[in-house]
């Protein structure tokens, strides 16, 4: 079973490609550091608690196997719609 994760993506406005939000609510290009979350719902809820807007530039995505969902962020693809996610959660319930 692979193993399936969402993250807080956000798009930096300085460096290229992506840097994840950590546990801690601070950017991180890290993806090891990056906060996980089992759902769709925790990755909101965590992202309203600690006042990180969602929009086109900071989204949840997922984390399939390591790898974010298309394996690199190429710029265009930016947010998610609510039928993605809700095939995501679907696929990601016990």
């Amino acid at each position: 079973m692979k193993q399936t994760w969402f993250v807080i993506v956000a798009r930096p406005q300085v460096a290229s490609g992506i840097c994840f939000i950590a546990q801690d609510a601070s950017p991180t290009m890290l993806r090891w550091n990056a906060a996980r979350f089992s759902s769709f719902a925790d990755a909101q809820e965590f992202a309203e608690k600690n006042r990180i807007a969602l929009n086109a530039d900071t989204y949840i995505d997922l984390i399939i196997q390591g790898r974010v969902r298309d394996g690199t962020y190429d710029g265009k693809s930016r947010g998610r719609s609510t039928s993605e996610m809700k095939t995501a959660r679907k696929s990601n319930a016990l």
